[in-house]
């Protein structure tokens, strides 16, 4: 592409975060709240100043985790012990709005959460065991992202 493809990055170091703001087409964190994507975002317009450059052409974007379940609690539960079969060692998950855990609605909510603060592109990552990969996907594509269309 001309000049060249789009460079997203991600993170939430100062050195990403300005370097985000000084060469990047794309910010896309993993695993922040919408509160923290908030203050994130500030930093990152913050440092577009003093480089002199308009951040708003940026793409806001996040990986979201997501596990559709009966529950937010059972949701968070399946994803902690996907993670932790996967990678091998234990991981805590935090039970709050940097997961689209639970019900379809309550994905729904998470999801709006972000788009209330202005992101407009996501990366969804299923947190489920490989039988239900293919399930999950089908859901969120069939329950989840229709209602943002």
């Amino acid at each position: 592409q001309r000049p060249h493809p789009p460079i997203w990055a991600g993170g939430a170091s100062e050195g990403m975060l300005r370097r985000t703001a000084r060469w990047c087409d794309g910010f896309m964190p993993v695993a922040v709240s919408p509160q923290e994507y908030g203050r994130l975002w500030d930093q990152v317009q913050k440092y577009g100043e003093e480089f002199g450059r308009n951040t708003s052409r940026i793409t806001k974007a996040i990986h979201l985790f997501y596990c559709l379940a009966g529950s937010r609690d059972e949701g968070r539960r399946i994803a902690e012990d996907s993670i932790n079969e996967r990678r091998g060692f234990k991981v805590n998950l935090h039970d709050d709005e940097r997961y689209a855990f639970g019900t379809v609605q309550d994905c729904i909510r998470t999801v709006e959460s972000f788009v209330k603060i202005g992101v407009t592109h996501f990366v969804f990552n299923t947190l489920r065991p490989s039988p239900d990969l293919s399930d999950q996907v089908e859901r969120l594509a069939e329950e989840i992202i229709p209602h943002f269309r």
